[in-house]
């Protein structure tokens, strides 16, 4: 039985929320999202004076102009992916504060530019994909960070653990068996019928309650997966890099064997690199891809400043 105060609680849950304007760049229409990136492009433009104005005492500017061309991923990323402030979309200082702070996040992650030059297998990866060095450096350490910290306590509201488990659900074929278990103390209780299953999940989702944003800790080994998916993924979206496959092919050699590359100098794959960071080790790469296929990734710039 519930108690008095248990009862509020759940009634409370049970209404749903105020409705919220959701405002997102690619939701805009295209002359609205020209016009932001035109604005965004000039707050760059002045943003890149003040940051070699202030390497002036340190660097010569030939020098300085070279550290910014060394972030130009990090600065195209961060142009893509402005964050809404105040009703405005605009572009954080991430670039110019990671070279700041560069040395001092290097020796948090326990990652050293000797180390990247010198791993042979990565830097035939990076040639292989047509990508500058030293960008693909500076982006590498830049994202690893902000993923890391930001799965570092990882949470998920209810509702979006209750829309990945739809989503999984709706690309199953008729044939595969869907259950569900409640666990109470040593009891388990099993359900098997798939409709059932999808439509009590389903209303679920539909009413919209409060009690969609109650939260869940992950469990550490999924946390863990879901940083290394996150690194990879974000790193593929959004570094310019030029390879040519066919519709049908989703993943390239040398698309997998940078990223195995990269997982293994960020300290996220353990192994010898000549085994585990070429085609022998394929399949971690693509059951990692394939676990997480349904896992959306934003943004991480809202926890810079």
């Amino acid at each position: 039985m519930f108690t008095e105060s248990e009862l509020r609680t759940l009634k409370y849950l049970s209404n749903p929320i105020e409705e919220e304007e959701i405002f997102n760049l690619k939701s805009l229409s295209e002359k609205d999202r020209a016009e932001i990136k035109e604005d965004l492009l000039i707050a760059e433009e002045n943003a890149d004076k003040t940051f070699i104005s202030k390497l002036s005492d340190k660097y010569d500017t030939a020098e300085s102009e070279l550290i910014l061309s060394n972030l130009k991923y990090i600065k195209k990323y961060c142009i893509e992916n402005p964050v809404l402030f105040d009703g405005n979309f605009q572009i954080r200082n991430a670039p110019y504060s990671c070279f700041l702070n560069r040395d001092s996040t290097l020796e948090e992650l326990g990652l050293t530019e000797d180390k990247f030059y010198n791993f042979t297998l990565l830097q035939e990866a990076i040639t292989a994909l047509g990508l500058e060095a030293q960008p693909t450096f500076e982006f590498i350490v830049f994202l690893y960070d902000l993923i890391k910290e930001d799965c570092k306590d990882m949470v998920v509201t209810c509702g979006e653990k209750i829309s990945n488990v739809l989503s999984i659900i709706s690309k199953c074929s008729s044939e595969e068996k869907i259950s569900m278990t409640i666990k109470v103390g040593s009891k388990s209780i099993e359900f098997h019928n798939q409709l059932f299953i999808k439509s009590l999940l389903g209303e679920y989702c539909h009413a919209n309650t409060k009690s969609q944003y109650l939260l869940e800790r992950e469990q550490n080994k999924k946390q863990q997966r879901i940083i290394q998916y996150s690194l990879l993924k974000t790193l593929l979206d959004n570094i310019p890099y030029h390879i040519e496959k066919s519709p049908e092919v989703k993943y390239t050699q040398n698309e997998r064997n940078f990223c195995l590359c990269v997982l293994h100098y960020c300290k996220l794959l353990n192994g010898d690199p000549l085994v585990v960071c070429t085609k022998e080790n394929n399949a971690t790469f693509d059951k990692l891809m394939r676990d997480f296929k349904d896992f959306k990734i934003g943004s991480f710039l809202n926890i810079t400043n």
